[in-house]
This record gives structure tokens, C-alpha cells and sequence, in this order.
């Protein structure tokens, strides 16, 4: 067994666990935003860091990494949530937002943080 076998197991279930309910909630591959939320929230869960500012601090390393701009990536959360918040997200994501309308960039990728810990816990 290698020396970090173990390790490299760990994070690939938890990958193959954060697509999956991901996909579950209608979000696939064919949005640009998939990618992107993936990159993120692999950030907050997997390596649970704290972030206060997307703007500031996610969006300009993703746009860096896919060779976008930073507001073509907060752009591309937002089509994606005008696109399945009344189609898909609404429903399966009341629980966990209490707002009215569509939820912001930042409010979206924490209320799919919270509901992908819920099943965890």
C-alpha cells in the first residue's frame, strides 16, 4: 500500500460525493456554473476554509484557472440559479433558505454547502 493510498481514497469519496449531490439537486455539466461550484465548494467543505469575500478572494483564482474573467464567473452562478431556482432548486433547498426570491451568489453556494453537510452529519 502506498504512503498516501489512504488519503487520495479520502478525497475522491468525498469528490464522488459532493458531484453526486450536486447532480441530484439538477445542477450537471451542461452549466458552465457546474464547475465552478464544484472548485468552491471543495474549498468550504473538503478543505473548510472560511471565506468572507467571493469577490474578492474565490472568483479571481477560478477566473485565473479557467482563463475567465471574474465577473463572467459570478455571472454564470447567477444564470445558473435564475435558470433552476423556480425549475428544480426552489423545492428541494426550502428547508434551508428562508428568503424571498432567488437567492443571491454567495446565499446559494451556502445553502447547497448546508444541504450536502446534512446528509453528512
Amino acid at each position: 500500500m502506498y504512503k498516501y493510498e489512504e488519503e487520495y481514497t479520502k478525497i475522491v469519496t468525498k469528490n464522488y460525493f459532493l458531484t453526486k449531490k450536486i447532480t441530484d439537486l439538477g445542477i450537471t455539466k451542461k452549466y458552465t456554473a457546474y464547475y465552478f461550484l464544484l472548485d468552491i465548494l471543495d474549498e468550504i467543505i473538503n478543505k473548510q476554509r472560511i471565506i468572507k469575500s467571493f469577490s474578492r478572494e474565490v472568483y479571481p483564482g477560478l477566473a485565473s484557472k479557467y482563463g475567465k474573467h471574474d465577473c463572467s464567473i459570478e455571472r454564470d452562478i447567477r444564470n445558473l440559479i435564475a435558470t433552476l431556482w423556480d425549475r428544480k432548486l426552489k423545492d428541494k433547498l426550502a428547508y434551508f433558505y428562508s428568503g424571498e426570491g432567488k437567492p443571491t451568489c454567495n446565499e446559494f453556494i451556502y445553502l447547497i454547502k448546508n444541504y450536502i453537510l446534512a446528509d453528512i452529519v
